[in-house]
Parts: structure tokens; sequence; C-alpha cells
């Protein structure tokens, strides 16, 4: 038996044509749920890692399994250009990894071919003739007070969408966003590096609900909070990674 064999093809496609076939909106909307939820558990290998493997816990990796994990939830509803819901008939026999590992590994190409654009392969040499500027140095590391301005507005969660909103409720006991945020700012402020299989290994879940409540949830909750701090403090939300922001 091969590794792709492990994975659940057939049992996603399956569900996915009897949710076509539902006669109430509730049985369709429930068994898309139930497919998304399958396809949440399924094994890790069944899921494109990046060339070579180690890039899966790139910054990069993390962002473009977080579109695909968006695009694949919007497929499955018909919430995409075009509106085509999601058939495994016409879909060239494709299952929802496949085309969630089609679509991981273009948008990583892609956003990897555009950080490397960025790159200047000549870098500018100071000029020793050229008198210091103070505004030529690097900004200052952040500092303890903002670091803990910004942990007070997780833990205080003023406007309560933090601890009420999930990455998952079911089965008990559920975690929140708020809960998940904290785990982040932990690792972040220690200096540490990050990735959201690191955020499931420490509520042992699987990697897949992670991601797909990135770009369902955290994401966009985060930016709203970034948003909110800068306007209050002119603070900018620079001690998390890119993608947090």
């Amino acid at each position: 038996m091969t590794e792709d064999s492990k994975c659940p093809h057939e049992q996603l496609k399956n569900i996915f044509r009897q949710a076509l076939k539902a006669k109430s909106a509730k049985e369709r909307k429930r068994l898309r749920r139930e497919g998304m939820r399958m396809m949440m558990a399924a094994p890790e290998r069944c899921f494109w890692k990046g060339e070579p493997p180690q890039y899966r816990d790139d910054l990069l990796y993390i962002e473009a399994a977080a579109v695909a994990w968006d695009y694949i939830e919007r497929k499955i509803h018909g919430n995409v250009r075009g509106g085509e819901v999601y058939d495994p008939d016409i879909e060239k026999a494709a299952s929802p990894i496949t085309l969630w590992n089609t679509r991981c590994k273009g948008e990583y190409q892609d956003r990897l071919n555009r950080e490397r654009q960025l790159i200047d392969n000549n870098p500018k040499r100071p000029d020793p003739e050229k008198p210091y500027n103070i505004d030529d140095e690097p900004p200052p590391p952040v500092d303890i007070p903002r670091l803990e301005r910004i942990r007070r507005e997780i833990e205080n969660d003023p406007t309560g969408e933090l601890s009420g909103s999930f990455v998952r409720q079911n089965p008990p006991p559920p975690i929140t966003v708020q809960d998940a945020l904290l785990v982040i700012y932990d690792r972040v402020s220690r200096g540490e590096k990050y990735t959201l299989k690191l955020v499931a290994e420490h509520f042992n879940i699987p990697p897949g609900v992670v991601n797909a409540a990135w770009s369902r949830t955290i994401s966009p909750l985060l930016r709203k909070m970034g948003d909110r701090l800068s306007r209050e403090l002119d603070l900018e939300m620079d001690i998390f990674p890119d993608q947090i922001c």
C-alpha cells in the first residue's frame, strides 16, 4: 500500500458527491462540514510539504497553506470566481486534497518568486566619505512596554472577539483565538520561531485545523487588533512575523 493510498481521497470525493445530491440545504451543509473535518484530520503526509520538505516551516509555506485552506473552503461552497461548487466528477477526478496541494504549491512558488525579485544582488555599499547619519541605522528592537501592551490587549480582549472566536469548538475543550494568540505571543516575545504546525502541536490537534482557522478567523482578528492599537497608541504590531500583521 502506498502512502497516497492511505489518504482519504475517495472518501472525500464520495461525501461531497452526497452533498451535491442532498435534497435539503441543511443536509448539504452538514455533509460539507463533515467533509471539511475529514480533510483537516487527514494524515499530514497527504499534504504537499514544500521543496525541499523543510520549507514546510517557512513563513512563505505557512502563508501559502493558509491561502490553500481558504480556497478549498470557498470552493466547497461555491464561493469562488465563477461560483463553481466542487464536484469530484468534473474536476478530473481530483480530490480536495489534490486541489489543496496544487493550490498550495502554486501559491508558494508565486510568493517565493516575488521574494526573490525583491532581493538586491548588488546591495549598495556604505560610502566611507559620507557623514554618519543616525537615520540610516536600523530601528531598535521592540521595547518591553510595547510587548506588555500587546499581551494585555490579548489577555483583556476588550471587544470579546478573541475569546468568542474559535480555532476549534468540538470536541471539547474549545480552543479560542485568544488561546492561540497567547501561545504565538509567548514564542515570539522570547525571540523563538513559531509556525502554525507548532501551534497545532501545542494543542495536540491536526495542523489543518489551525491552518484553516488562520485565514478564516485568526488573521482578520489580528489585523483589527493591530489597527486599533495603532490608532490608540501609534503602536505597530511588528513583534509578530509578517504573516500575522
